[in-house]
């Protein structure tokens, strides 16, 4: 990210607490997650973990 240094993003999930999860996308840029370029691969792991973090059975 130009925007914005992905060292941020393993500092941030460093200090949040549980359930949390890491996404990191290669070649990825700021705003990647609302484009063509990534967005499908990001927003499939955020629905993901949302599921996962809201039914922690399974």
């Amino acid at each position: 990210d130009h925007v914005i240094p992905w060292q941020h993003s393993e500092k941030l999930y460093s200090l949040a607490k549980e359930p949390k999860r890491l996404i990191l996308i290669p070649d990825g840029e700021h705003i990647d997650a609302f484009s063509d370029r990534h967005g499908d691969v990001y927003r499939e792991q955020m629905v993901d973990f949302i599921l996962s973090a809201l039914n922690p059975q399974n």
